[in-house]
């Protein structure tokens, strides 16, 4: 009908009047520079952070982290010859003490020895006496 077409091109007209008016494309090319900006300023602020991050926490960190691998590495150096001094020392002390333990046993053994001679002396001196006492005493023959 006449009146549908009408109204069809009328409302035609009127979108096209709108589209000028509102011009939607610069509208969306406006906001996405505006949007660009914006993330922009977000990524430089993040990477700033970033930046920060890795300079103030991460690389000092990495290099104290690094520092303290090289003074363990030390560390059990230094400890492995202490250890291996320690041994040496154990090992002197050990023949120190064996050999005062054997100059102890020797004269253990030479103080017995001694005490049964002794005893074995004392039994000699006995016989003796009793030989004596039993045995009179030769006389010497004059020439």
């Amino acid at each position: 009908t006449d009146g549908d077409i009408k109204d069809a091109l009328s409302l035609f007209s009127w979108d096209a009047e709108k589209e000028q008016d509102f011009c939607p494309t610069k509208e969306l090319t406006d906001e996405p520079e505006e949007a660009k900006t914006e993330q922009d300023k977000e990524f430089s602020l993040w990477m700033y952070q970033v930046q920060i991050f890795f300079t103030t926490k991460f690389f000092p960190a990495y290099q104290h982290e690094k520092v303290l691998r090289e003074k363990i590495k030390e560390n059990r150096i230094r400890d492995a010859e202490l250890a291996e001094l320690r041994k040496l020392e154990d090992e002197e002390l050990a023949k120190l003490i064996a050999g005062r333990e054997a100059e102890e046993a020797e004269r253990q053994e030479a103080a017995a020895a001694e005490r049964t001679l002794d005893s074995k002396s004392a039994d000699f001196k006995e016989l003796e006496e009793l030989v004596t006492q039993l045995v009179p005493p030769l006389k010497e023959e004059a020439p």
